[in-house]
């Protein structure tokens, strides 16, 4: 598990503002469409980021670049709300 990652998430969930939990990710994933969370994992750790399923499209993918960013990865179509 990496420290850095969590570091950074942590600090990412800090500046949108939002709360974030960790999970191991395996080959049995946790079901996570449509569930108002960016999820991202690196190093076998998933990090949910419970941006909220009833904030507006542009809210989450606000939020959703902030939180990118921190982390390093670009904000794609694929992302978006």
């Amino acid at each position: 598990m990496s420290t850095s990652f969590l570091n950074l998430a942590n600090t990412a969930a800090d500046i949108a503002g939002v709360e974030v939990c960790f999970y191991p990710d395996s080959d049995n994933q946790l079901p996570f469409e449509d569930d108002g969370c960016l999820h991202v994992t690196q190093d076998g750790l998933r990090a949910a980021f419970d941006i909220g399923q009833d904030c507006t499209a542009a809210q989450f993918n606000y939020d959703a670049k902030r939180i990118l960013a921190v982390l390093g990865y670009p904000f794609t179509s694929r992302t978006s709300a």
